[in-house]
């Protein structure tokens, strides 16, 4: 920031407003960033937790058919104590 203040200074601003506006701009731009992430986080984890339910959902279903396709190298008993696990 001392090269934004040195160029308002080239413009005999005194160094003291000139730090404090600065200073000033660069928090409103933080809070300004700060404010706009936060609502949009706050937006993703919510939508996160509503699908969580359909993504265990087709987990499951997925973890289901494994025994159909893949008869030889996993059993539906094998599957069942995955699911009993991860609950």
């Amino acid at each position: 920031m001392e090269d934004i203040v040195a160029i308002i200074e080239r413009r005999h601003i005194p160094r003291l407003p000139t730090v404090l506006i600065v200073f000033v701009a660069f928090l409103l731009f933080t809070v300004v960033l700060l404010f706009v992430f936060l609502q949009q986080l706050s937006r993703q984890i919510t939508q996160l937790f509503q699908q969580v339910p359909s993504m265990i959902t087709k987990g499951h279903a997925l973890l289901m058919r494994l025994p159909e396709r893949y008869p030889k190298i996993i059993s539906v008993e094998q599957v069942q104590e995955i699911i009993a696990i991860l609950r």
